[in-house]
């Protein structure tokens, strides 16, 4: 950033900042008028040069060359890029994003997220923790309620399958067994386990696979 030498205006009501310092700006030099505002060139402490003027300065308005703004944001939490902050970040496409593809299942039914939640990350994670695990995510107990402090928990993946919303094109009223013609098909965290002519069967089928992923989730997490 080149000084053109301009001269300083000479009417009272003009403050010469030359040399001084605000907050994270050092002033360097005047540099004449924008939209008919007095303008300087400022140092920031990080090593920007920019154009800065009088009254954002002297107001306190600009306290940098607007490192300050991107410090508060990367370092107001710490967890950004963890799994608990993508939890909430996407907990929150579900209920307020129209274009999100799992809006149709929490938005559009109403589903919400409290106040307490829906605009701070530090009060989601300070209510809800760390996951207990990678395996977990999280679960309301009611699946018709809203996101708030005490409808919320982390789940493992059965519970989660255990409380799955039935799908509309699910019949019989259990969570995992489909109805084809005479034929159920038997699924467990969207895998295929297998098919039965017998209903009973189906569901001793689907039980037995829960117990059995139980256990291994549970394996896991210790």
């Amino acid at each position: 950033m080149k000084n053109r030498n301009l001269p300083l205006p000479t009417h009272k009501r003009f403050n010469d900042l030359a040399g001084k310092k605000f907050n994270k700006l050092t002033i360097l030099f005047y540099d004449g008028t924008v939209n008919k505002r007095h303008v300087w060139a400022c140092l920031c402490d990080c090593g920007v040069q920019k154009i800065i003027t009088a009254k954002d300065i002297l107001s306190g308005n600009t306290k940098s060359c607007g490192c300050l703004v991107k410090i508060s944001h990367t370092k107001t939490h710490g967890q950004t890029g963890t799994t608990e902050y993508r939890t909430w970040m996407m907990m929150k496409s579900r209920c307020t994003n129209k274009n999100f593809h799992k809006y149709k299942h929490y938005g559009e039914r109403g589903i919400v997220i409290c106040d307490r939640w829906i605009n701070s990350f530090e009060n989601f994670y300070y209510d809800m923790g760390d996951k207990p695990s990678s395996k977990h995510s999280i679960e309301r107990h009611d699946n018709d309620g809203n996101y708030t402090y005490s409808n919320c928990y982390w789940a493992n993946p059965i519970t989660q399958s255990r409380n799955r919303r039935l799908q509309k094109n699910n019949t019989n009223g259990i969570a995992g067994i489909w109805d084809g013609g005479g034929k159920f098909q038997i699924t467990i965290s969207n895998k295929y386990i297998g098919i039965t002519k017998d209903f009973f069967e189906a569901c001793c089928i689907r039980k037995s696979a829960e117990n059995k992923l139980w256990i291994l989730n549970e394996s896991l997490t210790k």
